[in-house]
């Protein structure tokens, strides 16, 4: 994570660049990133809601792939989709090596690199729906063959034109492998169920 020493066994660690944090002169709040046009605040706790919230994530998949449940859902905070889970894949409008959009970590390239290290040939859909594009996970699979990512996102909206466009369809070796749906602003049940 972003200035921090991953401890040697951890099973949640995924290989993250180590950043330094800026100071940001606001009491309980460590740092503060400037991510475009936004911010992403780093309280005391940062740390540990964004690995509690991964480790949520993978702990869940593994339940579900090994069949302990039909089914599961993570609700967690810090979000994650607009986090390169490598920031050599980042792209576009994607920071690298910053979180972005209050997303520390993506858990859900964490979940899918996780489940993947016993399953190699593993093929996963990613399907984002959120009034944002999903712009972490589709750089951070754009040339992955077996990860499908679907985004259906606000037209135009944060972090800006250069993210989630329907002409973006994955890298040379996975075309087909990205799918955005941007909706007109104010869309609504009609613009969903279309899609």
């Amino acid at each position: 994570l972003y200035d921090s020493t991953p401890a040697e066994d951890d099973p949640y660690d995924s290989g993250i660049t180590v950043v330094p944090r800026v100071p940001s002169g606001i009491d309980g709040v460590k740092a503060v990133f400037i991510c475009g046009d936004i911010s992403a605040g780093w309280s005391e706790d940062t740390e540990l809601a964004a690995r509690t919230g991964a480790a949520s994530l993978i702990d869940c998949a593994q339940d579900v792939f090994a069949g302990r449940y039909a089914n599961g859902f993570v609700l967690a905070r810090p979000p994650s989709h607009h986090a390169v889970g490598n920031a050599d894949l980042a792209r576009n409008g994607s920071q690298k090596n910053m979180p972005l959009g209050f997303c520390h970590l993506n858990s859900i390239a964490s979940a899918v690199a996780n489940l993947r290290a016993n399953s190699p040939n593993l093929r996963v859909c990613i399907f984002d729906f959120d009034v944002h594009p999903g712009n972490g996970n589709e750089d951070t699979f754009w040339n992955d063959p077996s990860v499908l990512t679907i985004s259906i996102h606000e037209e135009g909206i944060w972090p800006g034109e250069g993210t989630g466009r329907p002409e973006y369809v994955g890298g040379p070796n996975a075309v087909g492998s990205v799918v955005n749906f941007p909706i007109p602003e104010g869309g609504g049940d009609s613009e969903y169920y279309y899609v």
